[in-house]
């Protein structure tokens, strides 16, 4: 688990590298359209639900749940069509990851992380003025729930709805995610309610900062 999340610092590491460079492009009169496309990076935290990592047919109705985690991503956003202020394309986040645990007491925990890779979808941003705009986006992509304690893993497909507000290079944004994962050792058969108790959910709110080159 250690090794694991020493991503994190290794993504506030990248980030600095890519902020640096954003900044030293933008003071040197080489910024871009603020509408256009381009690499971005994010680091930030989740607060998962209550019925997070919870079967689909069991409601968490203790007052114990995950709690608040790091996260980063990092991607591109590809501009399709300049709509005169406006702009419609696709945004790909090739790497995204968070961690979480579920505190029993000062000694015991339920530790999870969740990754997905080529996570993509629409993009629509409305430019507020020449340094400043808006984005909205929905995203699909694959997922992977790793429980970090016995190696319990599960797949499956989450969406993202989301709003980044950009100044400059700079961004801050939430977004909402939902979907369901399976073990991956689950019965290949069976009735509705056996396999249900192999498919956990994974909904969470994501907040964010970053920058976008």
């Amino acid at each position: 688990m250690k090794k694991l999340t020493k991503i994190y610092p290794i993504g506030l590491l990248i980030l600095i590298l890519i902020t640096s460079s954003a900044f030293a492009q933008y003071r040197s009169g080489g910024s871009k359209d603020i509408t256009e496309g381009g690499l971005f990076t994010h680091l930030g935290g989740v607060i998962p639900s209550k019925n997070y990592f919870f079967p689909t047919d069991l409601d968490n109705d203790s007052d114990m749940k995950f709690g608040f985690g790091p996260g980063l991503d990092i991607g591109y956003m590809f501009r399709v069509a300049d709509l005169d202020g406006m702009a419609f394309g696709i945004r790909a986040t090739w790497f995204s990851t968070f961690y979480t645990k579920l505190k029993f007491d000062d000694t015991t925990s339920l530790d999870a992380m969740q990754l997905s890779v080529l996570k993509g979808g629409p993009y629509f941003t409305f430019g507020l003025s020449d340094a400043a705009a808006i984005d909205i986006y929905y995203q699909l992509a694959p997922a992977v729930l790793v429980e970090l304690n016995d190696g319990m893993c599960c797949l499956g497909a989450v969406h993202a709805f989301g709003c980044v507000f950009r100044y400059n290079v700079l961004s801050i944004g939430i977004d909402y995610n939902l979907g369901n994962v399976k073990d991956i050792e689950a019965p290949k058969s069976g009735s509705s309610s056996i396999m249900d108790m192999y498919k956990v959910r994974t909904n969470h709110i994501r907040f964010f900062v970053g920058v976008k080159m």
